[in-house]
């Protein structure tokens, strides 16, 4: 069973959600099968803490109550020295002369790694379209058409960014 639910503070969504975790266990589903994904580390504490309170399961049995970032680091088998982060934007940014915003908008406590707003992040955006969308530099740059970038610049950031995660030995993001 699959279940989103939405909403703003205060409107009982772990309290709903943590009774049909009930509701499952009693039905007879093995705890560690139960995956409860939030966008924060906060939200996902309350609610195993909730569980355990509620249920009387131990903490370990909770495996899969964690932030969605988690989760992903977790399937992948990678953790956060593995991928790009905080000062890797940095250094990225000294080797192509653009600012990236993860620069100084990171947030440890809610899980939050990047966002948008700085030179830099128009053409990692580009870059990663381009991968999404698997067509080349040049086609993503000719389909967004944004003139306030510059194809030279987006081919330097692109090969810089490579060779960099290549030479730190970090993770290179691959789409199935």
């Amino acid at each position: 069973m699959e279940t989103t639910i939405f909403g703003p503070p205060g409107t009982g969504k772990t309290t709903k959600l943590i009774s049909i975790v009930q509701e499952e266990i009693k039905n007879g589903t093995p705890p560690e099968n139960i995956g409860f994904v939030s966008f924060s580390r906060k939200a996902a504490e309350e609610a195993k803490t909730r569980t355990i309170e509620k249920l009387g399961i131990s903490d370990d049995r909770l495996v899969w109550f964690r932030t969605l970032h988690s989760l992903a680091f977790q399937w992948l088998g990678i953790s956060r020295k593995d991928v790009l982060f905080g000062n890797d934007y940095t250094k990225l940014g000294e080797l192509v002369g653009l600012e990236f915003s993860a620069n100084s908008s990171i947030s440890m406590s809610d899980g939050t790694l990047f966002t948008a707003g700085k030179g830099g992040d128009s053409y990692l955006g580009l870059i990663n379209m381009a991968r999404v969308r698997g067509v080349s530099l040049e086609q993503q740059f000719s389909d967004t058409n944004d003139r306030r970038m510059n194809f030279q610049q987006a081919k330097l950031v692109e090969k810089v960014l490579h060779d960099y995660k290549k030479a730190m030995k970090k993770e290179e993001t691959r789409l199935c």
